[in-house]
């Protein structure tokens, strides 16, 4: 089942004139870590919406190293997939002022038609200092994954434990909010398990 969503952030330093997902072409980007997620979406994302590797000076760096390469300028841009708010974003927008790229509706709906496990989604204003606009923007959602061998009823209770809880867990991660049944039912990548999937029905979002 998923539970919460890893927003796609694009930043660079407001200096910059890069507005849009276009405007890569010829700039220095931090596409993630080696084997990372972060560098596996962004090998799918950019080249579909045009902007290939070779386009650009690829920098592959960890979100720590990526925050540290914009503020002594060696990257002009950097990309984070990961649930907001994060620690090194954070970081950085306490010293510099950045800005966050949006996604076009059009590029939104050029991923999410051609990889059907990304999402659309918004970045809400103020998650970050000095984010004052909504993103848009794409994501992925985390799953919560079992053996399908797992027995039915503990499955079960670890289901509704997690949704009759959900006030802990947005204790533990802000995103947390974003975790429901109804989200977790639609946006599973998987087959439901049948423990999780008697949950839904009983509470009444599957028939």
């Amino acid at each position: 089942m998923s539970d919460l969503p890893h927003v796609y952030h694009v930043i660079t330093l407001k200096k910059y004139p890069i507005y849009k997902i276009s405007d890569l072409k010829g700039k220095r980007v931090s596409v993630g870590a080696p084997g990372s997620g972060t560098e596996y979406k962004t090998s799918l994302v950019l080249p579909l919406l045009g902007v290939k590797y070779e386009d650009m000076k690829v920098y592959r760096l960890s979100f720590a190293e990526t925050a540290e390469a914009l503020k002594n300028g060696t990257i002009e841009v950097g990309i984070w997939s990961v649930a907001p708010p994060a620690s090194s974003v954070m970081d950085l927008v306490t010293t510099h002022e950045v800005r966050f790229i949006p996604f076009s509706e059009d590029e939104i709906k050029k991923v999410t038609s051609t990889y059907p496990f990304y999402g659309r989604i918004v970045l809400k204003a103020n998650t970050y200092k000095g984010q004052i606009e909504d993103v848009p923007s794409i994501s992925v959602w985390n799953s919560i994954v079992c053996h399908k061998d797992t027995p039915e009823d503990l499955v079960y209770q670890v289901t509704k434990a997690l949704f009759t809880n959900k006030e802990a867990l947005v204790g533990v991660h802000r995103m947390a909010e974003y975790t429901t049944p109804e989200v977790s039912a639609k946006e599973s990548p998987i087959p439901v398990h049948p423990g999780a999937l008697r949950y839904y029905k009983e509470i009444g979002i599957i028939k």
